[in-house]
């Protein structure tokens, strides 16, 4: 299964924060909350990546593009890392182990999943929060 943060709850109160596709299921699906186990983290990269920061890795500017629409776009949100995992539940525990740590991707600045700078690829557990924070024993 594939689950990542739905950019559409940052503006709209009432969409949950966490979108998934289940294994075999083509429609995705929205969660308020989840657990995802055997957890290999998809790291951000592409030409949607490098729209939404509007550069490359080299520091080259990508160039405004034109949508099917017909309306020119600059910066753009769109999934481009998520997290892959083995299995999940549609909820969290009431309280996360104390020694869990918040796993960061900010497209803007960082170039991978993170917790305090040091890259994540795997994780046995992850919790993905109402609130639209990650966390995970590292």
């Amino acid at each position: 299964m594939r689950a990542h943060r739905n950019l559409r709850s940052l503006k709209v109160a009432s969409v949950s924060p966490w979108s998934f596709y289940a294994d075999g299921v083509k429609r995705v699906q929205h969660a308020e909350a989840m657990t995802l186990h055997g957890v290999t983290m998809r790291h951000p990269s592409g030409v949607e990546f490098d729209r939404c920061r509007g550069h490359d890795d080299d520091g080259t500017p990508v160039p405004c593009y034109t949508d099917p629409r017909g309306k020119t776009r600059g910066r753009e949100r769109a999934v481009f890392a998520w997290f892959d995992a083995e299995s999940h539940t549609t909820a969290t525990p009431s309280e996360l182990p104390a020694d869990a740590v918040r796993v960061r991707l900010n497209p803007f600045t960082d170039a991978f999943f993170n917790v305090a700078g040091q890259r994540i690829d795997r994780a046995d557990t992850a919790w993905l929060c109402a609130d639209g924070s990650a966390w995970m024993v590292v």
